[in-house]
């Protein structure tokens, strides 16, 4: 990325989207929908001494790459799920981490961003540490990805009424891009907050919050309030835009607004609820995956968008508490398996799809 592009924004499809979150009508019943009967542990501590798994990526070599969130460290595993390689650990050292969060993989390396020291590690596909180099963001969860060798997106909550920043801090160019539904960052409004949640909007201060992904060709922005799908490509061009319709997402709105106002009559002021749909979102070179929030009354389901923006398949978890706690997904569609992480029981599951 060495030129500066302008940025192409779908406005009246987004700013229609931006105060009103009830969904138009949807057929889901055209939509083919299947319960993961055959869901089972795949990856455990007694088989893998992973005592915490957080994250769980598929890397090009069709390794497995999982976190363990106890220790800080990496573990890399063959299809057969044989352990390869470990690497990372606890601290501020070269190859350490002390809050690893986005994963990316370009052109073969393994890019790592650690959100508490804001900065971007590179290693190649045995987790070898090749070096890293420090971000900038102004985002408050300080969401960042490397694109490169000294080169990264990251969050910047609306400065400069853009969302995103691409850095290159080789060539010293930055390129500021991305759609602000909420405006600059400012200190949330909770007063403000309720009475939109009330007449059925998303409090402003919540539009801004996105999920950032990036790989070889594109950056992905899903915003977590909105549920809107946007992808930029690496000169900060926007090339497509969709609303992520899901089977409950109506009744999901509904329900934040209920706790917003159970919390109001219990104690006086207003405790807003952050208002998100989705726990995670997968994305392969066909298709789009979204794992959702669930409720006692409301199944998890993971979602599959074709990149036409299309729902194409929803997969049902199976309501029982040995599945409760799952928050994070990877699918690997060249084998036709599924894999989720539960935080509660420090398991992952795999599944045929």
């Amino acid at each position: 990325m060495k030129t500066v592009l302008p940025f192409i924004l779908l406005f009246s499809l987004l700013l229609n989207a931006c105060s009103e979150p009830d969904q138009p009508v949807f057929d889901w019943s055209a939509v083919p929908t299947d319960t993961l009967k055959d869901l089972s542990p795949i990856i455990t501590f007694d088989d893998h001494q992973i005592a915490n798994p957080r994250d769980i990526n598929i890397l090009s070599s069709g390794n497995f790459l999982v976190l363990d969130y106890s220790s800080n460290k990496y573990h890399i595993l063959s299809p057969d799920l044989e352990t390869l390689y470990v690497f990372g650990g606890e601290g501020e050292g070269p190859g350490e981490f002390l809050s690893p969060r986005q994963v990316t993989e370009i052109d073969g390396n393994i890019f790592i961003t650690d959100n508490n020291s804001t900065r971007i590690s590179r290693l190649d596909l045995q987790g070898e540490f090749l070096g890293s180099f420090l971000y900038e963001t102004s985002a408050v969860e300080r969401d960042a990805a490397g694109l490169g060798d000294q080169e990264y997106v990251s969050v910047t909550n609306g400065a400069d009424g853009s969302l995103f920043k691409y850095s290159d801090l080789d060539d010293g160019v930055s390129i500021h891009f991305g759609f602000v539904p909420g405006g600059a960052y400012s200190f949330p409004d909770i007063e403000k907050g309720a009475r939109q949640l009330k007449a059925r909007e998303i409090p402003d201060f919540m539009k801004n919050n996105v999920l950032l992904m990036a790989d070889e060709d594109h950056i992905y922005s899903h915003y977590l309030a909105l549920s809107m799908q946007l992808v930029y490509d690496h000169d900060g061009m926007q090339t497509d835009s969709f609303k992520v319709h899901l089977p409950y997402l109506n009744e999901l709105f509904a329900m934040y607004r209920e706790q917003a106002d159970a919390s109001s009559a219990d104690r006086g002021f207003p405790i807003l609820p952050v208002i998100e749909y989705i726990w995670d979102m997968y994305i392969t070179p066909d298709s789009y995956w979204y794992l959702t929030k669930a409720t006692m009354k409301i199944p998890q389901q993971v979602v599959r968008y074709n990149k036409m923006g299309e729902p194409v398949h929803v997969y049902e978890i199976p309501r029982t508490e040995y599945y409760k706690g799952i928050v994070q997904l990877a699918v690997d569609e060249k084998r036709g398996k599924l894999y989720l992480v539960n935080y509660s029981n420090g398991r992952i599951f795999g599944a045929e799809i």
